[in-house]
């Protein structure tokens, strides 16, 4: 279960990862969406590397996106760090269409 704020409001939804470095495809974590990332084990933190596309309305948007999680004690939860400063890169592109 991916936990998260976004406006002030609690929001969760599951998503499912490999530990072996194959592709995984989740939904969105804080919007619609969805996530293709892989996976892989780096001495003792779990690191996931993929793009997060949200589409609303006419606009779709592509954000990359890496995380690096870390075992609870009990061996049962992964943990995120504190985030501080989130750095988003835009990137527009004409309408194709006429």
């Amino acid at each position: 279960m991916h936990r998260y704020t976004l406006d002030g409001e609690m929001g969760a939804v599951t998503q499912k990862f490999s530990f072996d470095g194959s592709r995984c495809l989740n939904v969105g974590s804080d919007s619609p969406g969805e996530f293709s990332s892989r996976s892989e084990w780096e001495k003792k933190k779990f690191l996931t590397a993929g793009i997060e596309t949200i589409v609303t309305g006419h606009a779709r948007a592509e954000h990359n996106v890496r995380e690096q999680l870390s075992l609870s004690r009990d061996r049962k939860t992964l943990i995120a760090p504190p985030v501080g400063m989130v750095k988003l890169k835009q990137v527009f592109a004409p309408d194709r269409q006429p």
